[in-house]
């Protein structure tokens, strides 16, 4: 039975205890798993600094505790565990218990005549079990002494974003754990912004994930590599061992991780930021980002917004999102985007965000190659003043 893995490994492995024990709920375990493991959990509270405990001494500790009628069954129960799995392990163990047990209930509740109260929250505890790949517990972090904040808060810990103009908005740039959000009507130039942020980024030396769910990911490196080497899409044809010099010399090959997941959930996108160790990770688009726990669009997005932000601070990386903008009434496109303007979540998205930009242009604007950048959120500076920038579309860049 899976509790009996449970129980072994947290026999073998101090580790592997620490990494379940405050999710384990007796009424999970089998009667028999339920008796050794209250004897597991006293060992390792009285004694800190046990690494792992003796499978002899714990025998012979649960035998003299269980009554003589039942003390064979326990101890063939006890003699007959499986050999120890690593920590990780025992966590996936530990939640298949649940996900049963809980299907269980749930089913359980559904052949009842009339539903009770409960059900709503079984069939969120269910699907939240399903989408679960850890059973982590908040992190804590405490700001330290004077010099503990200010270090922390350093101009040099901050992560500059481009051009120049849009990071002098921000002074001077984002610190990691940060969110910046884009958004903007189709064809604006949402990829287009993201793109130059990425390329500007590999110079600087930073690894990047760009996780991509709606245009081909192989579009999106290329793109990428036009910038870094300053060529048109004829250029990098014609001077075609250049433009690949140029793009493995900036580190688009080792430092650039493009992945295409369609649709995706946060928790994949953790196991992909946990497998790469990105310095920033940009999401492009943050709107087709699945939640089990939501079901209409306007929660699920607003879902999906907070746990995106609390993967940014758990992995301390500078994230980027990218999102629609509102067509609002009568699908009349503003030149200058506000705070609410974005699709499908006009708070709970934006809320989130450290630094919101919308971009937009009008007919004129966009035969000259222009953009409006409205700053809808700046919680850096405080300045919401907008800016127009000038965009190559040939070489990928914003100016």
């Amino acid at each position: 039975m899976k509790d009996a893995a449970v129980v072994s490994a947290c026999i073998a492995s101090r580790d592997a205890f620490d990494a379940v024990s405050h999710h384990v709920e007796p009424r999970e375990f089998s009667p028999l798993a339920a008796h050794w493991w209250p004897l597991v959990a006293e060992w390792y509270n009285r004694d800190k600094s046990a690494k792992a405990i003796d499978p002899v001494m714990l025998r012979e500790r649960g035998l003299r505790r269980t009554d003589e009628k039942h003390r064979e069954t326990h101890a063939g129960w006890y003699d007959d565990l499986p050999d120890p799995i690593s920590p990780e392990n025992t966590v996936q163990e530990l939640l298949e218990i649940k996900r049963t047990t809980t299907g269980l209930e749930l089913a359980s509740e559904l052949t009842q005549p009339t539903a009770s109260k409960s059900l709503p929250h079984l069939l969120e505890r269910y699907n939240d079990l399903l989408t679960a790949t850890s059973l982590e517990r908040s992190d804590l972090i405490y700001a330290g002494d004077v010099d503990d904040v200010m270090d922390n808060l350093s101009v040099e810990n901050k992560i500059p974003i481009y051009p120049k103009k849009l990071n002098d908005k921000v002074a001077g740039g984002l610190y990691p754990g940060d969110f910046l959000l884009i958004f903007a009507y189709p064809e604006m130039g949402k990829t287009l912004f993201c793109v130059n942020l990425v390329a500007n980024w590999l110079r600087l030396g930073k690894k990047i994930l760009y996780v991509g769910n709606e245009d081909k990911i192989h579009k999106i490196k290329y793109r990428v590599m036009l910038n870094l080497a300053n060529m048109t899409k004829a250029e990098s044809v014609k001077f075609q061992d250049t433009f690949k010099e140029r793009g493995a010399a900036r580190g688009v090959n080792d430092r650039l991780v493009a992945v295409h997941l369609h649709p995706g959930s946060v928790p994949e996108i953790e196991e992909l930021v946990k497998e790469h160790q990105p310095d920033i990770l940009v999401v492009d688009q943050i709107r087709n980002v699945g939640s089990a726990k939501s079901e209409n669009n306007t929660s699920r997005m607003n879902q999906v917004a907070i746990d995106f932000r609390q993967l940014l601070s758990k992995h301390q990386i500078l994230g980027v999102g990218v999102a629609q903008a509102n067509p609002g009434e009568h699908g009349k496109k503003k030149l200058w985007l506000s705070y609410d303007d974005v699709e499908g979540s006009r708070t709970g998205l934006p809320s989130q965000s450290d630094v919101q930009i919308g971009i937009s242009a009008d007919v004129e604007m966009q035969t000259h190659h222009n953009r409006t950048v409205s700053i809808c959120r700046n919680k850096e500076s405080g300045d919401h003043e907008g800016i127009i920038l000038s965009v190559d579309t040939e070489r990928n860049k914003v100016l």
